[in-house]
């Protein structure tokens, strides 16, 4: 398999290197010599498509840029004028001038009939997909329409991808509404609101940099039919079903060229997932932040991932989602935007695991049931001021979260009963502000200012006195509190200033900044005795680590843009200043480093469609407080972590080679890439395991890790069938080092993955919507003494998605869906599902209202078992899933 994608990559890499573009250019003129203004111009394939368009000017002349990949001899021009013969001329190897001559003709206006061909036109680096000849009757969304586009891919967590490559935003008819936060945009708008969907290579958002500074960054914008619409839309559902489901959902939308808004409330317990409707699926395009993170969170409930499975069919939830979004844009070219999220949920989650752990002469076994309750809920609100003019570019964000996720559980941990409740609690504010006015020699200053704070309280009862040989001095008592909580304070300001390349084809950019990073980690593990005492864990004194970062940071950025060659140099010199301290374990530490992390792209574009992109990027880094604290901390039942090691170090180093092939005339794209990364890091995880608890520590030993990626795609249009089809493979091996026990264990994963897919409707009354994947991994634990493989582990899956869909009536829609899943791991026997569901929809146009009855899960699947491998571990996990559902559901069109 791996010798096979990198003959895949080989091969695709013998594209045309002397390509040179072309300009089409002519005359029209009619009867006499007159020449003919404002005639259409249309540039056509054998298959009829249009490739390119224009309107001859008041001089009867006009020009066509022509893709430098195309053959000549199959296209043809066609010229249409009112009063005038229609004509077809093919063209002629090697002749780009011509002149044309139509003839009059008295013009009757009979009956047309449209033909609904898919067109994509192309221009310079951006792509045009022509929605109404993609869409189908039956599509709602333009989400449902994008899925069908050749070279576009929607992932099953709502991120778009464009020719393998991950877009790094959505707008609007221009505009970032949605702040990187796009699930809902895709979701809710109407297919019939979207002219076209443009997607833009080497996008730059800041309108003062374009033509200034290259960026490598695939973007998608959404072209509005009527940017002057002042028109209210959306949609309003209610649905029930059995056994006692509900799912509600009321969503406005008005979009055009100075105000655009999306606003939705939703509410189910019939395991509709909300979660990509809010999360960060691209970047917030303007957003500037330095280093500032939100700390994470030290404790957790479980140990027990989700299944594999789409989320609808284990999440038991009672959900409600209210997501607001407003944007507008002033005469004076000031633009303000208002993003809120509020979510609230109580999910139940039920489930049984058999955990492995193998050790050289040792295996060590836990098995776990867990019957859990989550209540999570949040609010996010962010308020933008930003105007982005040719001129200059002001911006600032203001961010504020508030969120909080309970999760209470009964479980059995091999021979152990008990109850635990966790409450986690995350409160956090940021202002962004960004500035880059002209100077008076026309170059540029970057004013950037950030700061930002954040706190997460957590705290961990377990409901009986676990492990009391390590805790409590092998004597008996009730119950376990854990406390942890990590306030953060960041600031950052820097100056920059920038040399645009204006008639020369260097920009530059140099940058003086300074961050500060202020933080306090605080922990306490109490015990409760029985006799209902409460008592400090006397293995320590818990934590209050106080921790201070400044760093002072002077760059150099250099952007090119010459002719074929497109790059970028980012050169970081840091000074990094780092304080430590707790009197409670004599620890005062004090470093400072000096890092110099190069990051760098140089793109060579073949022709207009196709490049070659290599990359390259060092880091060197320090840890951060969550690695030198070293009081014990129960990170939940299972896993006591503390630490005793200095700061760790870490340097990585990446390098890629990516190429990338378009075809926009015969809808053909096709990517190859390969990847490495090798990391050194100054401290190892070492882990004692016992069969009811595992004690971490960190501790000062060399730990080398290393990656070797390589994956490919195409993506094709099927005119005769009228299919999309796209098929792409990925392999993906790593080795990196674990400390179990007192043994060193060094492991080698590999892993590979075969992906197809079919969009088709090749007759007028059926489709078929096709996914199917393979996935094998290996995990090998390698012997140092005796290069011997000591340990293997390998699992295999296929999963398997199809959805046959039929209109036997008009307005009439029925589909229906089967998936299977197959996995095997060798010893156990192979595990095997079939989910089927069935959708029927009828569209009462003159009520504009749709009416439709879902039935999932036919077969009434009730429980889910997975089989993991990674490294020394193997798990077999057993989940409850929903059953049969039967669900009715009106949905009418404001």
């Amino acid at each position: 398999m791996k010798s096979l994608l990198w003959c895949l990559v080989a091969l695709w890499l013998q594209a045309p290197l002397l390509a040179q573009v072309k300009q089409l250019t002519g005359h029209l003129k009619g009867p006499g010599g007159k020449p003919l203004p404002q005639a259409s111009i249309s540039l056509r394939n054998k298959q009829g498509l249009i490739v390119q368009y224009t309107i001859s000017n008041d001089k009867g002349n006009f020009q066509l840029s022509l893709a430098d990949t195309a053959y000549l001899t199959s296209l043809s021009l066609e010229v249409t004028h009112l009063g005038y013969k229609r004509l077809l001329t093919p063209l002629q190897a090697g002749k780009y001038v011509y002149e044309l001559q139509l003839e009059e003709q008295a013009v009757l206006l009979p009956e047309v009939e449209v033909r609904n061909r898919p067109i994509i036109s192309s221009k310079g680096d951006t792509v045009s997909y022509n929605v109404r000849s993609f869409a189908q009757e039956e599509d709602r969304s333009i989400g449902d329409v994008l899925r069908r586009m050749p070279g576009i891919e929607v992932g099953d967590d709502g991120k778009i991808y464009y020719n393998g490559q991950q877009v790094s935003n959505l707008y609007i008819h221009g505009d970032d509404l949605m702040a990187g936060r796009y699930g809902l945009a895709t979701k809710a708008i109407n297919k019939e609101l979207i002219q076209s969907v443009d997607v833009i290579r080497n996008h730059q958002p800041i309108k003062v940099l374009q033509d200034k500074a290259t960026s490598d960054a695939v973007a998608v914008n959404l072209v509005l039919k009527d940017e002057n619409s002042t028109a209210l839309t959306g949609q309003a559902m209610l649905a029930g079903g059995w056994p006692t489901l509900y799912d509600a959902a009321l969503n406005t939308i008005l979009l055009n060229r100075r105000m655009k808004m999306i606003n939705a409330a939703k509410f189910n317990n019939s395991g509709v997932d909300y979660q990509s409707d809010y999360e960060q699926l691209g970047s917030d395009a303007f957003s500037s932040a330095g280093g500032g993170t939100t700390p994470s969170n030290l404790l957790s409930g479980g140990t027990v991932p989700n299944p594999d499975l789409p989320r609808r069919n284990y999440y038991f939830n009672r959900s409600g989602l209210i997501n607001l979004n407003h944007l507008v844009n002033n005469k004076k070219d000031i633009q303000f935007r208002t993003n809120v999220q509020g979510f609230s949920d109580r999910q139940t989650f039920d489930y049984s695991s058999t955990v492995e752990q193998y050790l050289a002469g040792d295996t060590i076994v836990y098995r776990e049931k867990q019957d859990a309750l989550r209540k999570p809920w949040f609010i996010n609100g962010a308020f933008t001021v930003m105007a982005n003019t040719n001129k200059y570019y002001i911006r600032n964000k203001t961010d504020i979260q508030l969120k909080e996720d309970y999760n209470g559980s009964q479980l059995q941990s091999n021979t152990l009963n008990f109850g635990q409740q966790l409450r986690n609690r995350q409160q956090a504010f940021s202002n962004d502000f960004d500035c880059k006015p002209f100077s008076k020699s026309r170059n540029m200053w970057d004013i950037h200012l950030y700061t930002s704070y954040a706190t997460n309280p957590q705290r961990l009862f377990v409901d009986q006195g676990l492990h009391s040989d390590i805790l409590n001095d092998s004597l008996p008592y009730a119950a376990i509190a854990q406390q942890a909580r990590m306030p953060t304070w960041y600031n950052e300001a820097s100056l920059g200033y920038i040399i645009p390349s204006n008639t020369r084809w260097i920009t530059q950019e140099y940058k003086l900044g300074f961050s500060s990073e202020r933080q306090t980690l605080i922990s306490q593990l109490e015990l409760v005795q029985d006799n209902g005492s409460v008592k400090s864990y006397e293995g320590d004194v818990g934590n209050d680590l106080r921790w201070r970062r400044n760093v002072l940071q002077a760059s150099a950025k250099y952007s090119l843009n010459k002719g074929r060659f497109h790059a970028s140099l980012f050169v970081p010199f840091t000074w990094q200043g780092i304080r430590y301290h707790q009197p409670e374990y004599a620890l005062d530490n004090r470093d400072r480093q000096f890092f110099i992390n190069p990051t760098g792209w140089v793109k060579y574009r073949i022709n207009v469609e196709d490049h070659l992109q290599f990359s390259y990027r060092y880091n060197n880094n320090m840890g951060n407080i969550s690695g030198v604290y070293r009081g014990a901390i129960l990170a939940n039942y299972r896993s006591l972590r503390a630490n005793d090691a200095g700061l760790q170090e870490r340097s990585m180093s990446n390098a890629s080679l990516s190429y990338s092939f378009q075809r926009a005339i015969i809808m053909l794209f096709i990517n190859a890439s390969v990847a490495y990364t090798n990391t050194t890091v100054n401290s190892l995880y070492a882990s004692i395991v016992t069969d009811n608890i595992q004690r971490s520590i960190l501790l000062p030993y060399k730990n080398d890790q290393s990656s070797l990626s390589a994956n490919a795609g195409i993506s094709k249009y099927l005119f005769a069938l009228k299919s999309t089809v796209s098929v792409k493979g990925t392999f993906s091996q790593g080795r990196y080092n674990q400390f179990f026990n007192d043994q060193f264990l060094p492991y080698d994963n590999n892993t590979t993955s075969l992906q197809a897919t079919i969009e088709s409707k090749p007759f007028g009354k059926f489709s078929l919507r096709y996914n199917g994947s393979s996935h094998w991994s290996n995990s090998r634990q390698r012997d140092l003494v005796t290069a011997a493989k000591a340990i293997t582990n390998r699992t295999s899956r296929i999963d398997q998605h199809i959805v046959f869909g039929i209109t036997p009536f008009r307005s009439v829609f029925m589909n229906f869906t089967a998936r299977h899943l197959h996995s095997r791991q060798p010893q156990v026997s192979a595990v095997s599902y079939l989910f089927m569901d069935l959708n029927l929809r009828y569209k009462h146009k003159p009520w504009r209202t749709d009416f439709e009855f879902d039935l999932t899960n036919i077969a009434n699947v009730n429980t889910y078992e997975l089989y993991r491998v990674s490294s020394n571990l193997f798990s077999a996990d057993r989940y409850q899933i929903r059953g049969r559902m039967a669900v009715l559901r009106a949905t009418f069109n404001l």
